[in-house]
C-alpha cells in the first residue's frame, strides 16, 4: 500500500519502509543528544578541553579502564567484569539496535553493467571474465583507464594459457566525468547506451544496463542513484557508499529523501560526524585490544601539536600536516619535526622551549583520555552512516523502486560494507 503526493513521490506504507522511517527518527534523537561528541575534532582535544564534556560518571569510570577493555566492551564481547555506567550501557545498546538490518537477495538478470569510478578495473574484470557480463568502466582519470586497459590485456594473456573456456571480451573503458545537471545525466546515459551497442555483441533484446558503484566518493554515489531513478535505460543499481564527509548539503546529495527533508527532524550532519562515519569501529577496537595500541598515541601527538601551533599562529588551526607513519619508538619531538616540515620556520614549534617542556609532557601523559574520547565517537559512527544510507533507501522507495540494503562484506575487510540495490 502506498500514497502518492502532487509531486509524484510515493510514500510506501509497507512494514519495512515504516520501520526505516521510525529508525531514522530514533537515530536522530540519539544523535541530537550526542552531537557534542560526533561533532568534535580530536585535534582540539586539549585546546577545547574535550575531556570535560564527558559526563562526570564516565570520566571517573575511565580512570581505571585499559584501552583493551574499552575495545572489548564496544564490540560487546561480554568479557568485562566491571559494572559500566548505565548511560553508557544504554548508548551501546541503542547503537546495536539501530544499525541497519535488511535483506538483499534479488538477481538483476542483466548481461550489461556500468562500473562507475572503476579505477584500474579489478571489479570489471571479475564481472567480464568470471560472470561473462558486458562491462563498461567509467573513470574520470584517463591515466587510470589506460592502466586498466593494460591490466585487461595482461590478464587475458595469462588466462588464455591456462583456461580453455574463457570469454575473450575485455571490459570497455571510457574516461568521463559525470555531471549532476539533469540534462548532463541524460547525455551520460545516452552515451553509455551507445558505447554498449557499438562495442559489444549484444543480445538483440538488449534494452538497458545496470549501474554499479563500489565505494564511489561523496556526491558520486547520489548522482548514480539519481541517474538510476530518472533513466529508463538503467535497469538495476548496486552502490556501496564512501567518503560521506564529501557530500554537498542539499537535495542533490543529502538528504535525498522527501521524508527526511519534510519530517521536521534536525537532519544536519556535520563534516566531522560524516567523517567519523567513514571509519571502521571494528578495526579501531582491534587496535585497542592489541599490542599495537600505541599506534593510537598519534591522536594525542596531533592534539598536543595543535596546541603548540596555535600558540604561534592562530590562523593555522587544523592546518594540513605532512603524512607520517608512527613507529613504536617515535618520540613526540621526531613527530613534530617530521609533520611540520612544510611550515615556515617561525611557525614550527621549538624543541627546547615548547616540545620538551613539562606542560607538553603533561598533555602527552593524557594520551589514554584522547583514545577514550575518540573511541566513544567511533562507537556512534554506525548511527551516522545508517542515517545516510536509510535516507538513500527512502529516496528509492519514494520513487517506487523497491530498494534493498544489506551488509555483504566482512567489516574487517571493507568498513563500508553496506550495499544498496534496486531492480526495475
Amino acid at each position: 500500500m502506498a500514497t502518492v503526493d502532487n509531486s509524484g513521490s510515493t510514500t510506501c506504507l509497507c512494514r519495512i519502509c515504516d520501520a526505516v522511517r521510525e529508525t531514522i527518527r530514533q537515530i536522530f534523537l540519539v544523535l541530537d543528544k550526542y552531537r557534542w561528541l560526533v561533532d568534535a575534532y580530536i585535534v582540539d582535544f586539549y585546546e577545547a578541553d574535550l575531556w570535560e564534556r564527558l559526563p562526570g560518571g564516565w570520566k571517573d569510570f575511565f580512570k581505571d579502564i585499559t584501552p583493551g577493555e574499552l575495545g572489548s566492551w564496544i564490540l560487546n564481547e561480554g568479557s568485562s567484569v566491571r559494572v559500566w555506567p548505565l548511560s553508557l550501557q544504554a548508548l551501546r545498546r541503542v547503537v546495536d539496535i539501530l544499525q541497519i538490518i535488511a535483506d538483499c537477495a534479488a538477481s538483476a538478470k542483466s548481461e550489461c553493467a556500468v562500473d562507475v569510478g572503476a579505477g584500474i578495473g579489478h571489479l570489471a574484470r571479475t564481472l567480464a571474465y568470471r560472470h561473462e557480463m558486458c562491462v563498461i568502466c567509467v573513470e574520470q582519470q584517463s591515466l587510470l583507464s589506460e592502466q586498466a586497459r593494460k591490466l585487461d590485456t595482461q590478464f587475458e594473456s595469462i588466462a588464455l594459457k591456462y583456461l580453455t573456456n574463457i570469454r575473450e571480451q575485455k571490459p570497455h573503458h571510457v574516461s568521463l566525468k559525470i555531471e549532476r545537471d539533469s540534462s548532463e545525466l541524460s547525455f551520460f546515459m545516452d552515451t553509455i547506451n551507445n558505447e554498449f551497442t557499438e562495442n559489444f555483441k549484444l543480445n538483440p533484446e538488449f534494452s538497458g544496463f545496470g549501474l554499479i558503484g563500489l565505494h564511489p566518493c561523496g556526491d558520486l554515489a547520489t548522482t548514480l542513484l539519481q541517474s538510476y531513478a530518472e533513466s529508463d535505460r538503467a535497469k538495476f543499481i548496486c552502490v556501496a557508499g564512501c567518503c560521506y564527509m564529501k557530500l554537498s548539503p542539499g537535495p542533490q546529495s543529502y538528504p535525498l529523501s522527501k521524508y527526511l527533508r519534510l519530517s521536521g527532524i534536525d537532519y544536519d550532519l556535520s563534516y566531522t560526524a560524516l567523517e567519523v562515519a567513514c571509519h571502521a569501529v571494528e578495526n579501531h577496537c582491534i587496535k585497542l585490544k592489541s599490542a599495537e595500541c600505541w599506534e593510537l598515541k598519534i591522536h594525542a601527538y596531533r592534539a598536543t601539536l595543535e596546541s603548540l601551533i596555535l600558540q604561534r599562529n592562530s590562523s593555522l588551526r587544523h592546518a594540513q600536516l605532512k603524512s607520517f607513519k608512527l613507529k613504536e619508538n617515535t618520540t613526540f619531538e621526531e613527530y613534530c619535526m617530521a609533520v611540520t616540515e612544510n611550515f615556515t620556520e617561525e611557525n614550527r614549534p621549538r624543541r627546547i622551549e615548547e616540545i620538551r617542556n613539562p606542560k607538553t609532557e603533561e598533555l602527552l601523559d593524557r594520551w589514554e583520555q584522547v583514545v577514550v574520547f575518540g573511541s566513544l565517537r567511533s562507537m556512534l559512527a554506525p548511527l551516522v552512516e545508517s542515517a545516510v544510507l536509510l535516507d538513500r533507501f527512502l529516496y528509492l522507495s519514494e520513487k517506487n523502486l523497491s530498494p534493498k540494503l544489506k551488509a555483504v562484506f566482512d567489516p574487517f575487510l571493507s568498513p563500508r560494507n553496506f550495499v544498496l540495490t534496486s531492480i526495475k
